[in-house]
């Protein structure tokens, strides 16, 4: 039987620390004068394993993200997944199109509650108690799974935004405000460093924890402070994330929820990010 993993037996400082690697854009150039006038993306979202945990322990059911990197060591180009998904390197004044795919095909292994306001591809009824335990919990809220990624601090126009009832599954269901799955970011602000993570309505606390985030980092050569700034083979980005983990390398995630005759699956240290 699964059991939660002690964390004094995960042992530490043992994994390498990880620098994601980063996307390859796609260059869009001006037909006549061929000057750059945009990178393009397509980026999906899917279920994998993924060793997370030191050699020894089992590998672990995530999100994550995946497109096309450049390999560190050969040069060439290799579609990669990962949770945290991999890095976008923008520059300022250049657009970023971002075309995101849902390829979440299963069920969502973590508790979906129903009794919020979520998402909601199925248009379930709100469930009222008693609640079933999970698994198997509510199999309508569990399948399909909604994504909707949002660039965290980004200066766009709100369609591009990823507002939690714009999500898209993968056969095609949309929320609401769902406009368009590809994204413009004009990269205007100032240079600075930026997450994306999902942010669909009722489960980003879920999306999140599962793998869906990554960093956005926004550059400016000609900002006077870059000089003094480390140079990029110094840099190492940190997306520190608090999870707990099963004896198998599973996510642990409380299946009982803190007021469980009103919200059966819904825990206090598991919220929603914004």
């Amino acid at each position: 039987m699964v059991q939660p993993l002690d964390p004094k037996r995960i042992p530490k400082f043992v994994n390498q620390l990880v620098i994601p690697p980063v996307y390859m854009p796609t260059i869009l150039r001006q037909p006549i004068s061929g000057e750059v006038i945009g990178h393009a993306y397509k980026i999906e979202a899917s279920e994998f394993q993924q060793q997370i945990l030191p050699p020894g322990f089992g590998t672990t059911k995530v999100f994550g993200y995946s497109g096309m990197i450049q390999d560190p060591y050969t040069g060439r180009a290799v579609y990669y997944k990962s949770a945290p998904g991999s890095t976008f390197e923008a520059i300022r004044g250049i657009p970023v199109h971002v075309q995101w795919i849902n390829n979440i095909t299963g069920p969502h292994f973590l508790p979906v509650d129903p009794t919020l306001d979520w998402a909601n591809p199925n248009s379930m009824s709100v469930p009222l108690p008693p609640f079933p335990s999970f698994p198997p919990g509510f199999p309508l809220a569990q399948q399909p799974v909604p994504i909707v990624p949002h660039l965290h601090g980004g200066e766009h126009p709100s369609y591009f935004d990823g507002y939690p009832d714009a999500w898209f599954t993968a056969d095609g269901r949309t929320g609401m405000a769902f406009i368009t799955n590809t994204y413009t970011f004009p990269n205007v602000q100032q240079p600075t460093a930026l997450w994306y993570h999902d942010h669909t309505m009722g489960m980003t606390r879920l999306n999140n924890y599962a793998g869906l985030t990554g960093f956005y980092l926004l550059r400016d050569m000609n900002d006077p402070i870059v000089p003094f700034l480390p140079s990029r083979e110094n840099e190492i980005p940190l997306n520190i994330q608090d999870r707990s983990f099963n004896t198998d390398g599973s996510l642990f995630y409380d299946h009982m929820g803190a007021n469980p005759s009103i919200h059966p699956y819904v825990v206090p240290e598991f919220l929603e990010t914004r």
